[in-house]
């Protein structure tokens, strides 16, 4: 699981709980933000664009409930918009935190 080190990355940073993202993004005087859905089709497209507005402002953004399908197509979605599209164009600041629980 990632830590304060991981400060300095383009791939999206997996933790187990969003109080270690929020912690860190404070000691960096940063900004974050938190990407949700609700399972309808404008949370969905909110979800997106919360996560692209943030990457393009470098904010960090902290995405919790990976798990379910709705989340992970929409996570899909974004991840295409921000990284995949070809053209990289997000703020080098931006951060994106997957908050994913063991359920073992």
């Amino acid at each position: 699981m990632a830590g304060c080190n991981r400060y300095k990355t383009n791939a999206p940073i997996v933790c187990d709980d969003a109080m270690k993202a929020l912690a860190c993004a404070k000691r960096r005087d940063l900004q974050i933000t938190f990407a949700e859905m609700d399972g309808t089709d404008e949370s969905k497209e909110e979800f997106v664009n919360t996560i692209v507005g943030a990457s393009k402002t470098g904010q960090w953004c902290v995405v919790d409930g990976t798990h379910d399908t709705a989340t992970s197509d929409a996570l899909r979605e974004a991840v295409y918009r921000v990284w995949l599209k070809g053209s990289w164009d997000h703020h080098e600041n931006f951060r994106l935190w997957l908050v994913v629980k063991d359920h073992r």
